[in-house]
This record gives C-alpha cells, structure tokens and sequence, in this order.
C-alpha cells in the first residue's frame, strides 16, 4: 500500500495546548480508484482523543490502487496516524 497523496491531520488544539501527543491506528477500505472508502479505528492513544482528525484526513488521502490480473481492486489496509508535536 502507497500512500501517492497524503495530507497531514489537523492536530486537535485542546490536545496541542495541553501537549499530548499519540496515534490512532486504523483499518482502511480502499477502492479501485485509490481513494479510501471507510476508515475503522482499531486502537487509539489517548482513546477518542486523536480519532475523528485522523479519520478526517486519512478519507482525504489517495493510494496506488492494488492490481489483480491487470485490473485494479478494493483493498484493505491498516494504517497509523500518529500525532507528534514538533
């Protein structure tokens, strides 16, 4: 799975203010297309935290369509979102 176009997630601000960092791992069903059709946390730190702007962003990112025989297809993947204060 390559991520060909992949936008940063919006960092929650009461999170940012009270610098809490963490991750959200997810379960991503990409289409044939590479645009991503539905994004399921499977695990979070700090729970609930980080979840909806990792969701948000991971539905604006786009990958490689995964090829079979030459045509393109649905595929699932897991990603992590992670969010680090710089």
């Amino acid at each position: 799975m390559v991520a060909l176009d992949q936008q940063a997630p919006v960092y929650p601000r009461d999170a940012r203010q009270a610098k809490i960092e963490g991750y959200v791992v997810l379960e991503l069903a990409i289409r044939p297309d590479g645009t991503v059709a539905s994004a399921k946390v499977l695990e979070s730190k700090p729970r609930k935290l980080f979840d909806e702007a990792a969701i948000s962003a991971v539905k604006r990112w786009k990958f490689q369509p995964r090829m079979v025989n030459g045509a393109a297809v649905e595929q699932r993947a897991k990603q992590t979102v992670r969010f680090d204060l710089k």
